[in-house]
């Protein structure tokens, strides 16, 4: 089971993948879909999906996992559905079945995680901190990609 996780956005994109063999999780793939704001919104938008769909292709994943987007007033909240649409519109072209995860879930899922203190929670976390450091594991959207990937994976195996 291969399951790609996404934080959407407009300037970054957080991904991951996961695949789980012989009960073991695997992390083949994590990191950012970047656009540049010089650019114009347009731009950036195929920029996010031909990039999703060049990580798609690469690693095939049989499901999606997608942070719904929370509504709040700012001057990008327009910008960062349409990017989420752009992602939405990209795995229902690949054909991959999504599952969606509002924000208050997610973070019920990590304290979940944390004070249970899974191998998901302890290990990978401190993985991804070593291999990118501190600021990247913070700036980039990698816990948000992950913690939907492990959910998904548990929904997906009737654990959840």
């Amino acid at each position: 089971m291969r399951i790609i996780g996404i934080d959407p956005g407009l300037a970054r994109v957080g991904y991951g993948i996961i695949d789980e063999i012989k009960g073991k999780k695997i992390m083949l793939d994590c990191g950012i879909i970047e656009t540049k704001s010089k650019q114009k919104e347009e731009n950036r938008l195929v920029e996010i999906s031909n990039d999703l769909s060049s990580i798609i292709n690469k690693w095939h994943p049989s499901s999606a996992a997608v942070e719904k987007f929370f509504f709040y007033r700012s001057s990008t909240t327009i910008s960062v559905v349409q990017a989420r649409g752009v992602i939405m519109m990209t795995l229902g072209k690949h054909n991959l079945p999504i599952q969606e995860f509002p924000p208050m879930q997610i973070k019920d899922i990590l304290y979940f995680f944390i004070s249970l203190r899974r191998i998901f929670s302890k290990f990978l976390f401190f993985v991804l901190i070593i291999k990118y450091g501190i600021e990247f594991f913070f700036a980039y959207k990698i816990p948000l990609a992950f913690i939907l990937l492990e959910t998904t994976r548990l929904i997906l195996i009737g654990k959840f």
